[in-house]
């Protein structure tokens, strides 16, 4: 049977929380409440509880259930030990069996003798989870059961949470990225503040706040974090322009008989030099397959350094445009023909003078600069704008996808040079 609040309205001295408020709650599975502090969460907790009254409206559905709560505060006994917290709710009390399953469960077995101020916060945090779901209602209702949880602990709660909801309904409130479950989104309401300044709570759609949305967007981003470094051989590259570039250039390659790259290798953008070293790190830390490919131009000094230290020096799993460039401080773009990036550049920036930009091949130039610095350089002194190399390399991927046959031959070397070293390392 569901459970339905028909038109309630709570709060606290004088200050409405609910008003004119309905939701109907789902009769099985484990539903999540997020949103940002002081949204409303334990106030619709509490209301399930019957810790509050609603001043109008009513709660239905709750009929001949029996709750078990667990609170933000943990409220174990202090002069009992964990085994004794958990059996003071069960019938048989210090005798009963299933006492020691659920700190078993709980992985706090070898706690059971222990008392709360010998436990970590996590610890006691899972001797209430545990005394809650040996109460044995038909209803458990967790406020922030994540707190003070590591966030490998919460993703391993919300997964436990699934599994014993086949035979308790399970409402939990949270604003731990770690505890939405994103396999079951159709189980995970927004709770937040209205127009009015009273709670509302999201069903069919989310609403526009960042504050309320923040926890899923934190929860898709971990997602995607964690499939990327856990899944196949990686190439760590600097910015999406080069993820462009080089998937262009690999579409050229094939399509002029030549090999290509590896097809289970994922190029991966680090956003930014700054991100390559914890990208790299996170990635050696899953002991995948990886290269990291980087420009010479940007790469700081501490950078260097601490490549090494995680296995990644240049010729072992490190590659530098300059090494195919044959020029210090080559970006992917000096692997190009000058004439062929420069009327890319052109017609993004039709009165740039590229005459001051030197047209000679890579292999020829004397600048520690990449083209696409020199060019940035020159947009700054002439035209005080930002250098947009980002859609100098959309419409040079473009040309480069539409016309491979275009292609000088020196371009070509270089890059099926680089692909082949990327899938030695790699």
């Amino acid at each position: 049977m569901s459970i339905r609040l028909k038109n309630v309205h709570a709060g606290y001295e004088g200050k409405a929380i609910f008003a004119d408020f309905s939701l109907e709650l789902p009769s099985h599975g484990a539903l999540a409440v997020f949103g940002p502090s002081g949204s409303g969460k334990t106030t619709l907790l509490r209301l399930l509880a019957g810790l509050i009254t609603p001043q109008k409206g009513a709660v239905e559905g709750l009929e001949d259930k029996t709750i078990s709560m667990v609170f933000q505060e943990n409220r174990l006994l202090p002069w009992c030990t964990s085994y004794e917290n958990i059996a003071l709710v069960q019938k048989k009390r210090l005798a009963c069996p299933q006492t020691l399953a659920w700190l078993e469960r709980m992985e706090l077995a070898a706690w059971r003798d222990s008392y709360p101020h010998e436990l970590s916060g996590g610890m006691q945090r899972r001797v209430a989870l545990g005394r809650a779901c040996a109460f044995g209602g038909d209803i458990l209702l967790l406020d922030e059961p994540g707190l003070q949880l590591h966030p490998t602990a919460q993703q391993q709660a919300t997964r436990f949470f699934e599994r014993i909801s086949h035979q308790n309904q399970i409402f939990f409130s949270t604003h731990s990225p770690f505890m939405i479950d994103l396999d079951h989104l159709d189980r995970v309401r927004t709770i937040f503040e209205g127009e009015d300044g009273t709670t509302k709570v999201s069903v069919s759609e989310w609403p526009a706040d960042r504050d309320s949305l923040f926890p899923l967007e934190a929860a898709l981003a971990t997602r995607i974090a964690d499939r990327v470094l856990s899944g196949g051989k990686q190439l760590v590259v600097e910015d999406i322009q080069e993820l462009w570039l080089l998937q262009a250039m690999n579409y050229a390659l094939q399509n002029r008989g030549k090999p290509g790259l590896s097809p289970d290798i994922r190029i991966t953008p680090a956003g930014g030099t700054s991100n390559l070293i914890p990208l790299a790190l996170m990635m050696s830390t899953h002991k995948r397959p990886a290269a990291v490919l980087l420009s010479g131009q940007n790469i700081p000094f501490d950078a260097l350094k601490k490549l090494p230290t995680m296995n990644i020096r240049e010729g072992n799993g490190l590659l530098l445009y300059s090494s195919f460039a044959q020029q210090q401080g080559a970006g992917i773009e000096d692997l190009f023909a000058p004439d062929f990036y420069y009327r890319c550049v052109k017609d993004i920036y039709p009165d740039l003078p590229l005459g001051q930009v030197s047209e000679k091949s890579p292999a020829d130039r004397s600048e520690e600069r990449g083209v696409a610095f020199q060019i940035a350089d020159l947009i700054e002194r002439r035209q005080a704008e930002h250098f947009d190399r980002w859609r100098v390399a959309e419409l040079l991927s473009d040309r480069i996808c539409e016309s491979p046959q275009n292609l000088d031959d020196e371009t070509i070397d270089r890059f099926s040079r680089l692909f082949a070293e990327i899938n030695r390392l790699v």
